[in-house]
């Protein structure tokens, strides 16, 4: 949806980063920055920026806030479920231990 919604955009990525949560990824080798305002050329004005690094500049925005609220810590979530999941393998395991130990002695 931000390509279609910012086609002046190039280059441009919807990142994940756990806590923080989404952000829009731009190459700041293809979006030029203006030194006196501190800012990227050519962005929307609601684009604001998150953080840098040394090829990627990132964005909120408020699509991406929309984003962060309909799906919040996907990465969290993800951990609870493997949680979940370790804890019933584990379960199962224990209700035939006397079974395996018997197969593997």
């Amino acid at each position: 949806d931000i390509i279609q919604l910012y086609p002046q955009l190039r280059n441009v990525n919807v990142m994940y980063f756990g806590q923080p949560g989404y952000a829009v990824a731009l190459s700041k080798a293809q979006h030029k920055r203006n030194a006196q305002t501190n800012s990227y050329e050519g962005l929307p004005p609601h684009f604001v920026l998150f953080f840098e690094d040394n090829q990627m500049a990132y964005f909120k925005c408020d699509e991406i806030k929309q984003l962060d609220h309909e799906l919040g810590d996907v990465g969290g979530w993800i951990k609870d479920r493997e949680v979940m999941i370790v804890t019933e393998l584990e379960d199962q395991i224990l209700d035939f231990e006397s079974e395996l130990r018997q197969t593997f002695t």
